[in-house]
């Protein structure tokens, strides 16, 4: 037994499930993760996912329990949670989005898993913003020390990377069927609408056509994706009611083109919502997506 582990024999007497939960963890606490995981990863590429989907659960049980320790009437089991609180939450984080995108991969169609598959997508994509995940460190010598704050990294050997690798596997090489990277849809007959895609940018071009009062040009991406950065023509959003959505069913109108916060995007409309027909115009709305989380069949 190695001395690290030897230690944890005297570590929370009087509380045999926390040593064990925070023992099996510790490993996963830190950037490397242990072997155990390369192995299971491994596995499940090569069609045995038994081992990493029981690794999985053996995190989260073990998370769990030691999660139990903010709320925990001793001190010094308070005190732990404070001190691995980043890190801990994080990999729990993780292993909650490779759960879901496991999930994802059992269902037998794409709406089957299409909730879960946003759930875990969601979370992946917090993993490099969330708050939760800041650490405190020391920096600086002699009088110079101060505290900044960083990101918590824990598991990024094997486990951080294989995350993005499940997310782009989830819902399967063509979930879509043989289609262009996303649909461009118009109720109006006599408006052409083209989508065009560029390196990382996906664009929407509208001729110069009028649209009648109510009716609308659409754009749906192959999978719900985080924008970082939207560009729309001014005059669209005054005049006419340009809206998003990640699943089809919920919208929220934009009133400039600053996406909310951890928007995910998978339906652009844009809607004239007048009395009156309105020119297109040619404008040009523009997406910039980052690859690690934009989805094209």
């Amino acid at each position: 037994m190695t001395s690290w582990k030897k230690a944890f024999k005297y570590a929370f007497p009087e509380n045999a499930a926390l040593r064990e939960a925070y023992q099996a963890l510790s490993p996963y606490l830190r950037w490397n993760d242990p072997e155990d995981m390369a192995k299971a990863v491994e596995q499940y590429k090569s069609g045995n996912r038994a081992a990493f989907e029981k690794l999985l659960t053996d995190l989260q049980q073990n998370i769990e329990v030691v999660a139990q320790c903010k709320t925990s009437a001793n001190e010094d089991e308070q005190l732990l949670y404070t001190e691995i609180a980043p890190w801990l939450l994080k990999l729990q984080t993780m292993v909650a989005a490779a759960q879901q995108f496991v999930q994802t991969q059992k269902q037998n169609d794409v709406a089957q898993g299409w909730t879960s598959f946003v759930q875990a997508t969601k979370a992946y994509a917090s993993l490099e913003t969330d708050k939760r995940f800041d650490a405190a460190a020391l920096e600086g010598l002699g009088s110079g020390v101060n505290v900044s704050h960083r990101q918590a990294n824990c598991s990024h050997k094997s486990f951080f990377p294989f995350l993005g690798v499940l997310q782009n596997t989830a819902l399967g090489a063509q979930p879509f069927g043989e289609k262009a990277p996303f649909v461009v849809q118009t109720s109006a007959s006599n408006v052409t609408a083209k989508g065009h895609l560029d390196a990382q940018r996906a664009y929407l071009v509208v001729n110069h056509q009028e649209l009648q009062p109510k009716d609308y040009v659409a754009m749906s991406f192959a999978t719900a994706f985080k924008p970082t950065a939207l560009q729309v023509d001014e005059a669209l959003l005054k005049q006419w009611s340009v809206q998003v959505s990640e699943d089809g069913v919920n919208w929220t109108r934009l009133q400039s083109a600053t996406l909310p916060n951890e928007m995910f995007v998978k339906h652009v409309a844009f809607y004239n919502n007048s009395g009156n027909s309105s020119n297109a115009s040619a404008r040009r709305t523009e997406f910039l997506a980052e690859t690690a989380t934009t989805h094209h069949s």
